[in-house]
């Protein structure tokens, strides 16, 4: 009742109600609490930051009464399956403080299980006995089943577009079968899933105690649909993506999308866009629901053009894919996906290679990865699978405050083009460990990578990179690992890849330091979130205080792989950034702003001791 350090009102009797419930949980059934605001004179300041107000004192009251223990908890039913579970509740509860809020709980429980078990009219009732000196009582659960109630017809009502079989294919419940709640919950959640429907409303009617009749009620969404998005942040700059949807193709709940997107990056650290070279995406995306069978999903998806664009370098890549996505169960998700792609180098700085690169021969370059910037490359056409297992057991996607996910991914090149076959694995696992108001963000990383053939390695834009506003911050944007001492390139870059290139040297030096990324990574990050109200400021309740620290390494498993600063032993084991920042939930997507600090910067690569990160919208 007084949560926010405020007084508001029926905030006592509120507060008197929910300790009078606390002592008749812990076996006190007639005890008495009263609750009193006792309202200084004055007004003054009563807290920080700077918290002027009237002051109250809080006084509790509190007559405990005669605590009653639970001495026997008995069972009458004659259904079947529940005997299991009142009997380990039984063990948990005779012999302690008698709780009537839990007994309530325990025959909930009893008659949940018999419906789910067919008893889909089972009603369940609690009779107390008292000793003479209320210190002990007895309680008898009674359960009546009444009859299994099976399913005698199906009606579905309110489709105008979507055909009937599409609908029926989705029912966890059949004729003549026995209903169930949980099949009722689970043939709501299979048709919301298809996406088409805005109103799913399963009723079962009928008087007959041993039938129903299902009427399931629809209500269809538009087959077009048109969405945007995007967002902005220090490490990409801007981007900008549209999708366009006809989710109900002839009736069969088929999707069709057309994606594009758009984006700039910025001009050096002069925060304006450069809009001389954009990079681009476009596909278009067809989606199966029920293929092969219930809770799948078959996806073809062509790439008719995506731009990729990093500090150093730029490629652009076509192909197509074919993606099985799996629902194992609410949480879990697994995804068995085949690719074909046709990529190009469109502009990189040769320090970012290293020896056992496969581009390397497509640049026309040997030994010698120093010197002019490159451009445009020889294809190289990539085909493999992967297979993705992600859970999401999180209270909230956007806000969570508790909960955990995790995502596996484990991909093959099968080298039947490019003739070099790689295995590259990676995870991330996060936990939130609620600290009551506070949130304890844990978040741990790590993945390698192979390729078929002696000092051989993945190419660039398959290696792993930490550094930036997602990974490490307190660091540039993939600019933490191996890197290699290059000459600086005297010719007239892109505005786009010029700064990024140069990095934070000074353009008169004749050598600069190139990040390679690696093909392994570790990296932890914690974080603390922070409510604004808990720090006084109410009126930001969409708003966090966050603490964090990072740390993390890349490298190369395989010695025959070399970087400049691998040959100096100028890399170290582990690189560390703490900070903080804030934040915000917004109507247009959420907002932060970290603030970085890099304890121990390598001077000789100019990193900087601190670095801000700011993101806005969804990226």
């Amino acid at each position: 009742g007084y949560g926010r350090g405020l007084v508001v009102l029926d905030g006592a009797s509120r507060s008197q109600d929910a300790v009078q419930e606390l002592y008749r949980g812990a076996g006190h059934l007639s005890a008495k609490v009263q609750v009193d605001n006792q309202r200084e004179k004055r007004a003054g300041f009563v807290g920080l930051p700077l918290r002027f107000g009237v002051g109250n004192r809080v006084v509790v009251t509190v007559s405990e009464g005669t605590q009653t223990k639970l001495r026997e908890l008995v069972l009458r039913s004659e259904a079947s399956g529940v005997r299991n579970l009142f009997e380990t509740r039984r063990a948990a509860l005779e012999g302690k403080a008698l709780n009537p809020a839990v007994l309530d709980s325990l025959v909930e429980e009893l008659v949940a299980q018999a419906q789910d078990r067919g008893f889909l009219d089972a009603t369940g009732s609690m009779e107390l006995v008292m000793s003479r000196d209320n210190t002990e009582a007895s309680v008898e659960v009674a359960l009546d089943p009444g009859e299994k109630v099976l399913l005698r017809s199906i009606v579905i009502r309110g489709h105008r577009r979507t055909r009937r079989h599409v609908i029926a294919r989705e029912l966890a419940l059949k004729v003549g079968e026995v209903v169930t709640p949980q099949r009722v919950d689970r043939t709501r959640s299979a048709l919301y899933d298809l996406e088409i429907f805005r109103v799913v409303r399963p009723d079962l009617i009928g008087d007959d105690p041993r039938s129903r009749d299902l009427l399931l009620h629809v209500e269809e969404r538009r087959n077009i649909v048109l969405e945007a998005g995007g967002g902005v942040s220090t490490d990409e700059g801007l981007l900008a993506r549209g999708r366009v949807t006809h989710r109900n193709l002839a009736g069969l709940g088929q999707r069709l999308s057309l994606l594009g997107q758009v984006g700039y990056g910025w001009v050096g650290d002069e925060w304006s866009l450069d809009t001389a070279v954009p990079v681009w995406r476009a596909a278009t995306r067809y989606e199966l629901p029920y293929v092969p069978g219930r809770g799948h999903r078959l996806v073809l998806e062509g790439l008719l053009k995506e731009t990729v664009q990093e500090p150093t370098w730029r490629l652009s890549r076509s192909g197509g894919s074919a993606s099985l996505k799996m629902r194992l169960s609410k949480q879990t998700e697994l995804v068995f996906d085949y690719r074909l792609q046709v990529r190009s180098l469109e502009d990189v700085d040769p320090g970012a290679l290293v020896n056992g690169d496969p581009w390397v021969p497509l640049l026309g370059l040997d030994t010698d990865l120093s010197g002019e910037v490159l451009v445009t490359s020889t294809p190289l056409v990539y085909s493999g699978g992967s297979i993705v297992v992600y859970t999401d057991s999180r209270d909230d996607r956007f806000s969570p405050h508790h909960g955990g996910n995790s995502s596996t991914r484990l991909e093959l090149g099968d080298g039947a083009f490019s003739g070099v076959a790689s295995v590259r694995g990676s995870t991330r696992i996060e936990q939130l460990v609620p600290l009551g108001p506070l949130t304890l963000d844990l978040v741990a990383s790590g993945g390698a990578g192979w390729a078929e053939g002696r000092a051989v390695t993945l190419p660039l834009e398959d290696r792993f990179y930490l550094g930036g506003g997602s990974t490490l911050r307190g660091f540039a944007l993939n600019s933490v690992g191996p890197a290699n001492l290059t000459s600086r390139p005297e010719v007239l870059f892109p505005s786009q890849i010029e700064p990024l290139v140069d990095g934070l040297s000074l353009r008169d030096e004749p050598a600069h330091w190139v990040a390679t990324g690696g093909d392994a990574f570790a990296a932890v990050t914690v974080e603390l979130r922070i409510p604004m109200p808990l720090v006084g400021l109410h009126q930001l309740d969409s708003t966090s205080l966050v603490l964090f620290s990072d740390a993390g390494h890349v490298g190369f498993l395989d010695p025959a792989i070399t970087t400049t600063s691998g040959l100096l032993d100028a890399d170290p084991p582990v690189r560390a950034s703490f900070g903080a920042g804030i934040r915000i939930a917004t109507p247009i997507g959420p907002a932060s702003f970290d603030l970085g600090i890099n304890p121990s910067p390598l001077l000789e690569r100019d990193e900087p001791w601190l670095l801000p990160h700011l993101s806005l919208g969804v990226l």
